[in-house]
């Protein structure tokens, strides 16, 4: 039954209406009042609260901090936000925050809520760029909530979360690089090999890496062309693309990812690649015209991706096997990297050789200068100090 009623002494009456089974308890909940009036008309008002059930269950005194993150999430669903994004912020909200806040009211969550969660976070071994990204999902939640007028301020921005360590962005020297490098060589896993290099020397992301096709690389004009990624969002509608290697485990075997644009605009990054570069890149096409040879000479199809993990390279890597690659290779090296900061060595190696922000951010492929120079501020700090010195050997190093 939706609704029903009691008199409770003559003339009054109270209203219970079944709001249904909250997502965060799993128990029922219910909405209650107090009426004045005959019975008929007590009647009449259970019928108008159980017509107006959808209401009563987003009342936002009654909204609980999951319920206003899931609507947040939805809004950024609707508005194309990359789906790896918010598959990414839903498994730390799941597995962090909704256990911690998300059955509390929103209204009711105040700054010491969230440092008790960072701090736990962090002694369950959670890194600070980590713990920021949690951060970030609730004050962005508590925002729409202020927005909603569901709440009078954001108390995540007097939340302290952790600052940012210099070794989140810390990168390997060259010599450890090649050390990586030379790991797959020797072990003739060239495609891997080159990956790293690639990855080393034109600071792409991982996604814009794997989603390379031989029509991306313009060896006349030395550069390669980032017009797409590949991302792996589990459980997406989206998913057309199988891939397939060897040892890739549960997700092997035909798993499925999302080839889409790089930008919503449609704009294409152009890096510029040396002779060395382009002369590495021209081999990983000769190591898919040897699968295909080696496979009984399965024809090649028109575009294939420059790591394919099929002899017609119609079938690109999983993204996750390189990652997973990188980090066997650096445990075996006893190295303390992981895959993204092959793009830190990229910057910090441009930044140090005195490249300028603009350009370091357009062949990262940052949307600005301004996010260049706050991600990479020690290496930027660094160079700031070099300008002195020269400003004030310029000068006479003050000798007047």
């Amino acid at each position: 039954m939706k609704g029903s009623k009691k008199q409770i002494r003559p003339g009054v009456w109270r209203i219970w209406i079944s709001l249904g089974r909250d997502e965060i308890s799993g128990k029922y909940k219910y909405a209650t009042s107090t009426f004045y009036g005959t019975e008929k008309e007590a009647e009449v008002e259970v019928h108008r609260l159980v017509g107006d059930r959808e209401a009563l269950r987003n009342r936002p005194d009654r909204r609980a901090f999951a319920g206003v993150l899931e609507d947040v999430f939805r809004f950024m669903e609707a508005s194309k936000r990359s789906a790896t994004t918010v598959y990414g912020y839903r498994k730390i909200a799941r597995k962090h925050i909704i256990p911690a806040i998300g059955s509390k009211d929103v209204s009711k969550i105040g700054a010491r809520d969230l440092d008790v969660l960072y701090s736990r976070m962090s002694e369950a071994g959670a890194s600070p760029a980590y713990i920021r990204q949690a951060h970030a999902i609730i004050r962005r939640t508590l925002a729409q909530a202020v927005k909603w007028d569901w709440v009078k301020e954001n108390v995540a921005e007097k939340a302290t979360p952790p600052s940012l360590d210099d070794r989140e962005a810390a990168a390997p020297t060259s010599e450890q690089v090649l050390a990586i490098v030379k790991y797959f060589q020797d072990r003739e896993r060239y495609t891997y090999a080159t990956y790293y290099l690639l990855a080393a020397a034109t600071g792409a992301r991982r996604s814009e890496l794997c989603a390379l096709r031989w029509s991306d690389v313009d060896f006349l004009a030395q550069e390669i062309r980032i017009e797409r990624t590949l991302v792996y969002v589990p459980g997406s509608n989206s998913a057309t693309l199988p891939t397939g290697v060897q040892h890739e485990g549960a997700r092997g075997g035909g798993h499925k990812v999302i080839e889409k644009p790089r930008s919503k605009s449609g704009k294409v990054r152009r890096i510029a690649l040396d002779d060395w570069i382009a002369r590495i890149v021209s081999g990983q096409m000769n190591e898919l015209r040897k699968a295909a040879e080696q496979a009984g000479g399965a024809p090649v199809v028109a575009d294939p991706f420059l790591f394919f993990s099929s002899p017609t390279g119609a079938t690109p890597v999983h993204p996750d096997h390189f990652t997973r690659e990188f980090q066997r290779a650096c445990e075996e090296l006893k190295l303390p990297f992981h895959l993204h900061q092959l793009r830190h060595f990229a910057a910090t190696t441009l930044i140090a050789s005195g490249m300028d922000a603009r350009t370091v951010a357009s062949r990262l492929g940052h949307a600005n200068a301004n996010v260049t120079m706050k991600v990479y501020a020690h290496a930027l700090q660094s160079k700031e100090q070099e300008a002195a010195v020269i400003m004030s050997r310029a000068l006479g190093s003050g000798d007047r």
